[in-house]
């Protein structure tokens, strides 16, 4: 971690170098920025215009100090970067996937429902998600639904599969092969996953 460290006249020692021409750099301080795990992730300097106010430990104990702060800030942007990216990967396989996935909470509303699933049922996301589960079901079936809810809110883990009958938006029939599976989270939370 060489702190490098040019005093006045910066300019004369580096003739070349048009961005301190332009910017009439007369002193200048920098060090490597390193993340947490000692990969080089950039560079930190200061400049001024007039020669520095400060003697060289000063200004190394500043640089050091910006460049640890900027180096973490650096790692940590990468970080959510790459999060977000599998987040996006992610969404794409679950939106496109030719299943339809509805998560749920145990009281049977919608929490999320992948692009595959609501368009098969005539439906947007945006118009599933917050609405009973038993929307997208005959007004007959609907207490043999929320019969199947609570034995998988009684049994988490355990997976249960059946066919049943679906209603579309239009009101067409769509009969299906589910399978359904509360799980607990790490939270606590019980939430029922359906394929």
């Amino acid at each position: 971690h060489a702190l490098e460290k040019v005093g006045a006249y910066a300019r004369q020692l580096f003739p070349d170098d048009e961005y301190l021409t332009i910017h009439n750099i007369e002193s200048y301080m920098g060090t490597a920025l390193f993340t947490g795990t000692g990969r080089q992730a950039g560079h930190l300097c200061i400049m001024d215009d007039s020669p520095f106010l400060f003697d060289q430990a000063q200004g190394h104990a500043v640089v050091k100090a910006f460049a640890e702060r900027a180096g973490a800030e650096l790692e940590r942007l990468r970080a959510e970067e790459a999060l977000r990216q599998r987040e996006e990967r992610f969404r794409v396989l679950y939106d496109h996937n030719p299943s339809m996935y509805f998560t749920l909470s145990p009281d049977g509303t919608i929490v999320s429902v992948n692009q595959h699933g609501a368009t098969q049922l005539g439906y947007t996301t945006g118009d599933l998600v917050g609405r009973s589960v038993l929307v997208v079901f005959d007004a007959a079936d609907r207490q043999t639904v929320l019969s199947q809810l609570k034995q998988c809110t009684n049994s988490p883990f355990q997976t249960f599969a059946g066919e049943i009958q679906k209603t579309r938006k239009d009101g067409s029939r769509l009969w299906v092969y589910e399978r359904a599976r509360a799980i607990i989270d790490s939270d606590g939370t019980l939430t029922i996953l359906i394929v």
